[in-house]
């Protein structure tokens, strides 16, 4: 029987920043596979993920061009999804407390984000007349009416 539960993956980047796989754990649902060279070394361990047909979240944008290739070229039904925690998260001088927020960064990607809608557009807002503008627009109006006599003057002053 195959797994297909979803699947979390997360990397060191080469070891090039810590990652607490137990917060990621506590936050994430589905199977988290810590890897140390995801788009290297470590490229079966994506391709065997692969394999199941099962959503993969894969903690790295920079070679997502790479493993979207890669899911094409093995004809893969999963679903991707790319989350950012090495800039945002892992690459810090707070790198080795970042765990619960490379945790959030991931469960928050790994939602499902309602549509977005088009409906018909606004229509503009009618222009108010000096009485409807407000105090901003009424003191607006008197201070660039000054500026323009001033600049018509040619005495130079500047407000």
């Amino acid at each position: 029987m195959v797994d297909s539960a979803p699947r979390v993956m997360i990397c060191t980047c080469e070891k090039t920043m810590p990652l607490d796989a137990q917060a990621i754990g506590c936050a994430c649902t589905g199977r988290i596979t810590q890897t140390n060279h995801l788009c290297g070394a470590d490229m079966d361990r994506f391709k065997a993920a692969l394999a199941d047909g099962a959503p993969i979240t894969v903690a790295c944008t920079q070679e997502a061009p790479l493993f979207q290739d890669v899911a094409e070229s093995l004809a893969s039904s999963s679903a991707l999804t790319f989350v950012n925690i090495r800039e945002t998260a892992g690459w810090s001088k707070d790198a080795s407390a970042a765990g619960p927020k490379a945790a959030a960064l991931i469960a928050a990607a790994t939602e499902e984000t309602p549509p977005i809608l088009r409906g018909t557009p606004r229509a503009a807002p009618a222009a108010a007349s000096p009485e409807q503008a407000g105090p901003a627009r009424q003191i607006a109006r008197p201070v660039a009416a000054h500026r323009h006599q001033a600049s018509d003057a040619g005495d130079g002053a500047q407000i």
